[in-house]
């Protein structure tokens, strides 16, 4: 099998620097580069070396060699300008970077690393010059706005932050930061109103998005504009009336100012619009319990039951919310009423039949599946169900026989084996 180059390489380099052969450890690795001119680990290990030896200025220009061999691959400067920096020769940094984006300017990450370098050098007039460079070429590169706006806010200069901010929302609409960062940004000029129709412009474009409602409510919020931030959510409800978390946005900022009749009736509105969906009735349950109004917890679920006659989940959050209550008989009617409209449904009676047995009433239990076996003769489910409470009573012989009954020998054979 061919060996590794790498490990070939460095096994003789290894040779060579133990013995104190520099000249011939540095001739082997440049060997090695000219074998495998786009494999940085040669790179890497010569230039570490020659560190190491204190020939600084050559191993920069091992880099170099890297670089140009590999012109595209921004590892080789990245590893360049780490070299450079080590040795304090930061305007190189700059150069390196600099030279990479000639080569590759549409390329967002040479960008990237030349703006942090002059970040760190505090030559902030030069990252504001590299941002507009490659937002000329692709507006699309998000990130170049944020860099060129702490640039011009770092200079004071706050009108051309607006600007920035102004050029990237055009661009990006649909992206809620740059519309904050615009409202933001006029907002420390004063510039209130022109901040909140920004914000209303930004709702226009995007009705479903409830970013830009949030963001526009948290504005006016800090503002204490509270009666515009219900406006602002009840404009959202209009547009998005099947969205469940733009009535609880609206909800908790009533419960906020302690206006719980209004936030109820929210989640009313909310009921009315949505009459189908448990999560609407659920809302209004859970602040109804928060306000210790448990009475109306059930006759919210109760609501809910007659719009959803035949949705097991109406009826099962009706009789937890009975259960927590302790209102035990009742939790069981609830399901008598459910069985009563769905006789079906072999849920409705599994979940009578589950709460009898946790109170021990298991031929009450029984009585459950014999009613759901008369309104279902050919539906033999019920048998194994019967079964299970059986053997809880220790009426075994019974259990196996519904075992039988069930069709299920196997469980009837095991049974009888046990017992």
């Amino acid at each position: 099998m061919q060996q590794n180059p790498r490990i070939f390489f460095y096994k003789l380099f290894s040779q060579l620097r133990d013995k104190g052969l520099q000249k011939e450890a540095i001739e082997l690795l440049n060997q090695a580069i000219q074998l495998n001119q786009t494999d940085i680990y040669f790179y890497g290990l010569k230039c570490i070396y020659l560190e190491q030896v204190g020939l600084i200025q050559e191993s920069i220009d091992c880099w170099d060699q890297g670089i140009e061999n590999n012109k595209t691959n921004i590892l080789y400067y990245i590893e360049k300008a780490k070299t450079l920096e080590k040795n304090g020769k930061l305007d190189e940094i700059i150069e390196c970077w600099d030279q990479g984006i000639k080569i590759n300017c549409k390329d967002p990450n040479f960008y990237i690393q030349i703006i942090q370098a002059l970040q760190k050098q505090n030559r902030i007039e030069e990252v504001i010059i590299y941002c507009d460079k490659i937002i000329s070429l692709n507006q699309q590169t998000m990130e170049f706005y944020s860099h060129k706006a702490w640039a011009l806010k770092k200079l004071g200069k706050y009108d051309k932050v607006i600007e920035c901010w102004t050029q990237a929302v055009k661009v990006h609409q649909s992206y809620v930061p740059f519309l904050g960062q615009l409202a933001k940004a006029l907002k420390m000029q004063n510039r209130i109103e022109e901040a909140v129709e920004i914000l209303n412009q930004g709702i226009l474009n995007n009705l479903n998005n409830i970013g830009f409602y949030i963001e526009k409510a948290q504005f006016l919020s800090k503002l204490q504009r509270i009666s515009e931030v219900l406006e602002c959510w009840d404009y959202g409800i209009e547009n998005n009336k099947h969205k469940c978390e733009f009535y609880e946005e609206k909800s908790k900022i009533l419960i906020e100012q302690e206006k719980f009749e209004q936030a109820l009736e929210v989640w009313d509105i909310g009921i009315q619009n949505n009459k189908h969906n448990s999560i609407f009735f659920n809302f209004k349950a859970s602040l109804l319990e928060e306000l210790g109004r448990f009475d109306e917890i059930i006759q919210c679920w109760n609501k809910g039951i007659e719009l959803n006659q035949s949705e097991i989940i109406f009826y099962r959050e009706k009789s937890n919310a009975l259960f927590e209550q302790e209102r035990f008989s009742e939790s069981l009617d609830c399901w008598e009423d459910g069985i009563k409209l769905n006789k079906n449904n072999i849920s409705f009676f599994n979940y009578k039949a589950s709460i009898l047995c946790q109170n021990e009433r298991f031929l009450e239990a029984i009585q459950c599946w014999d009613q759901f076996g008369f309104y279902n003769l050919e539906d033999l489910d019920h048998y194994s169900k019967k079964a299970q409470i059986l053997v809880k009573m220790n009426s075994y012989k019974k259990a196996i026989n519904c075992l039988r009954l069930s069709g299920d020998e196997q469980q009837s054979r095991n049974l009888k084996q046990i017992f």
